[in-house]
């Protein structure tokens, strides 16, 4: 992991000696065409005029942008990940679904009660709704589907994964959880004699512990044999730190990432981020 870390340097100080030798030659090819004082002067404002523009620009050689600029609605994935927010204690000791809801076996029309309640008045709403909304428009292609808990979602993860069940479509996913023990994070196949307490989950405050384990899963995990372009990120669940991290971790790869809009109408939205601009304005031409 180490060498995966440091390789870019590796490259950056590959492309500075590539280019040092490449401009040797390039001088030597100007210096047989060209010669005289004048030509030395010529070579010397060059090089201060491409500091002044690499200056100017510095900060459009990292503006991420969204490739998908039309259809911001997912495409079905076959792998999804989700951050499992923690319900409050009160309401997951008394099974977990808030007092006027009842869950069929269709999700659509429990995400259509579910709304109904948030019109009520005093409103109800329910924390697991969005993870539900998430996986929606992947019922029909969902094979595998993996949870990244906190320390206070991890032990609620059976509960949720149960409600989940009851949804015919979602009887065959293969059921995951990205936890860790010890400080190394395990991607564990879910069943029912999981023991949730043999693990701990991710601070979901911590950037870099969410990186790690984000890294883990993507690189290091089973999950790794799985195309990157059949995989999809929900970033709605968790703390603001599980979204950043959840969605840089896509830049400039086939994963997608997708967030759960919190208002009406609720809708499933789809982002494909690169880092660097290909756009001719992002250097400023």
């Amino acid at each position: 992991e180490k060498l995966k870390e440091l390789s870019p340097w590796g490259i950056g100080v590959l492309v500075v000696l590539s280019s040092s030798w490449g401009a040797d030659g390039l001088l030597d090819l100007y210096n047989s065409r060209f010669h005289g004082p004048s030509s030395r002067i010529f070579l010397v404002l060059l090089f201060f005029l491409s500091i002044i523009i690499l200056y100017k620009n510095r900060y459009t050689f990292i503006r991420p942008r969204d490739r998908l600029l039309a259809d911001k609605k997912p495409e079905p994935r076959k792998h999804l990940i989700l951050f499992l927010s923690n319900l409050p204690e009160p309401l997951f000791q008394s099974g977990g679904i808030p007092e006027g809801l009842s869950l069929s076996n269709n999700l659509s029309a429990d995400l259509k009660r579910m709304e109904d309640l948030k019109r009520q008045t005093p409103p109800v709403r329910w924390q697991w709704e969005m993870p539900l909304r998430a996986v929606e428009p992947h019922l029909e292609t969902l094979e595998t589907l993996t949870l990244v808990c906190s320390p206070q979602s991890l032990p609620q993860a059976p509960r949720f994964i149960q409600i989940c069940q009851g949804y015919p479509e979602l009887k065959s996913v293969a059921w995951h959880l990205l936890v860790q023990a010890q400080g190394r994070p395990h991607w564990q196949p879910y069943n029912s004699s999981f023991n949730v307490s043999a693990y701990q989950g991710w601070d979901f405050e911590s950037f870099d512990e969410l990186s790690h384990a984000l890294w883990f899963l993507l690189r290091k995990s089973p999950f790794k044999n799985f195309s990157a372009a059949e995989v999809m990120i929900d970033i709605t669940g968790g703390q603001k730190p599980t979204s950043v991290v959840a969605a840089a971790i896509t830049f400039n790869r086939p994963i997608k990432a997708q967030y759960v809009q919190t208002n009406y109408p609720w809708d499933v939205i789809s982002y494909d981020v690169e880092l660097p601009s290909r756009e001719p304005g992002g250097i400023g031409l």
